[in-house]
């Protein structure tokens, strides 16, 4: 029997290869891939819905996991698995479901974060809770800080469930989820509508914000709050160029200063 891993995150990565027997499939271009090739550690590649159905046929008899994989579990497949699939999923369960999770709670500004070690059935992240963990956190202006938090805390609750023992169902009440709707490419002038922290909380490694100036297309590294900044600077579209990828906007609820690549 083997520990399969299907991810593409980096913490668990150590602990899977670790193991006397495992194999290891990063999602391409993925924080996983990138851990795995830095460090020189052994590891497959999948990138379709194809590769992802045959990594799970090939492997009907091991033990499967699987840690920020977008694809699902049909029934059939789960018919076939000699053992329960399970999930380590970045978020308190039975909110925060799905993908783009993390963005969804840095928007949010969530006052606690945890993880959630479930059990996969043919839904969306809503299999039998096994353990969970949260903690207080404190927001800074990179959401990417946010990402590596929870993948730490992803790594703790598989070390707790399968090293310590702890099943804990913290037992968290479902309610409503307060997201926008991201739309392809936006004009600097479109961005006066929407607040800060949505801005900052698409500022994402291989994701980033895409906006149009003029007739070039750039993305928003970066985004924080601006103060001190004279209003009157702002040109009629609200936003003034300090340099070629420094820009101060207004946003709906405050002046920031983004940074373009």
């Amino acid at each position: 029997m083997k520990f399969i891993l299907i991810t593409n995150r980096y913490k668990l990565i150590d602990i899977f290869h670790n193991f006397k027997s495992s194999e290891i499939f990063c999602e391409k271009n993925s924080f996983a891939q990138k851990y795995c090739e830095k460090k020189k550690i052994s590891h497959k590649i999948y990138k379709t819905r194809s590769d992802f159905h045959k990594i799970i046929l090939k492997n009907l008899n091991n033990k499967i996991f699987t840690n920020g994989c977008k694809f699902l579990f049909s029934k059939k497949i789960l018919s076939k698995l000699k053992f329960k699939a399970i999930n380590i999923h970045p978020s308190l369960l039975p909110n925060y479901r799905g993908q783009f999770v993390i963005d969804k709670i840095f928007y949010n500004r969530e006052k606690y974060i945890g993880a959630t070690i479930h059990e996969i059935d043919n839904g969306v992240d809503t299999g039998k809770i096994l353990h969970q963990k949260k903690i207080l956190y404190k927001y800074s202006n990179w959401i990417i800080d946010l990402y590596h938090k929870l993948f730490l805390l992803e790594k703790k609750v598989f070390e707790e469930y399968f090293f310590k023992n702890k099943k804990i169902n913290l037992k968290i009440k479902k309610k409503d989820i307060i997201k926008i709707r991201k739309k392809n490419v936006f004009s600097l002038k479109e961005l006066n509508k929407y607040p800060i922290r949505f801005i900052q909380s698409q500022c994402v490694p291989n994701k980033y914000l895409k906006i149009r100036i003029n007739s070039t297309f750039k993305k928003i590294l970066y985004c924080e709050k601006k103060n001190f900044f004279n209003l009157k600077k702002l040109n009629k579209n609200n936003y003034f160029q300090l340099s070629e990828n420094d820009y101060i906007i207004r946003c709906s609820d405050c002046t920031s200063r983004i940074l373009l690549i």
